[in-house]
């Protein structure tokens, strides 16, 4: 299966949730949001032996000034595609200063590398599919109209992708949000508190670390790193009918 089609199904399961749950109110009220964030896929990812994702926060500042669905129009397939594309491309530019960008292309160097260089798709998505005020929506008067569409997404996107393994680099703070956001979580268990958190959502293997700005955790997100690698070696099978 391409991943022309994977993406294309992607930007439809995004459309039918944005016309069905759309941000427009929050949009509307003398807006502090940041642009709508909808992640796309890599080039590689129909033909890769393996699938990660990596789970960020919140996009800070992101097409404040040109994105539609902040403009109040109507959700559109186009420009659905317009925002994925948006992402693709900021995620081909070199990373320069962006902690978080240095961390996302070192993991997949660091994944081929320790795979002995079998294709492993690398996909970026966040908890929270805006900001506010450059920062946190969590205090936002429309917070549980964010927490619900953003979930909405995440889910449609981690369905599509049936990732092997997530890294959720959320930071502790954010830990009672990926709980409502994955209430079915299984063998959940703190590997170190506030620092390492691992869980099952179905057979994907999850780990909450903290965010790549924060230099003083850098042994907690490689030990993240090291039980991903460890999962995959496991060569743990796909379910039936999952195309890889």
């Amino acid at each position: 299966m391409p991943s022309f089609s994977f993406e294309e199904s992607l930007a439809q399961a995004y459309l039918e949730i944005l016309q069905a749950d759309s941000l427009q109110d929050a949009f509307g009220d003398a807006c502090k949001l940041s642009g709508l964030f909808l992640s796309s896929l890599p080039s590689d990812f129909g033909q890769a032996s393996h699938r990660v994702m990596i789970v960020g926060m919140e996009p800070k500042k992101w097409r404040d000034g040109t994105c539609p669905f902040r403009r109040l129009e109507a959700p559109t397939l186009k420009a659905v595609r317009e925002a994925m594309n948006v992402h693709r491309e900021f995620l081909a530019e070199r990373p320069g200063p962006h902690r978080f960008l240095q961390f996302f292309n070192q993991t997949k160097r660091q994944l081929e590398t320790g795979l002995k260089g079998k294709e492993v798709a690398l996909v970026w998505a966040n908890l929270f599919c805006v900001s506010e005020a450059a920062g946190t929506p969590t205090r936002s008067a429309h917070f549980h109209r964010i927490q619900s569409v953003s979930a909405k997404l995440l889910k449609a996107q981690i369905d599509l992708v049936d990732p092997d393994a997530i890294i959720f680099t959320t930071g502790w703070r954010y830990d009672r949000y990926l709980r409502d956001c994955f209430p079915a979580r299984q063998d959940s268990k703190a590997l170190e508190p506030k620092r390492l958190w691992r869980f099952r959502h179905g057979q994907t293997l999850c780990l909450r670390t903290s965010h790549p700005r924060y230099a003083a955790h850098n042994a907690w997100r490689a030990k993240a790193l090291e039980l991903v690698l460890d999962h995959l070696r496991a060569g743990t099978m796909p379910p039936q009918g999952q195309v890889r």
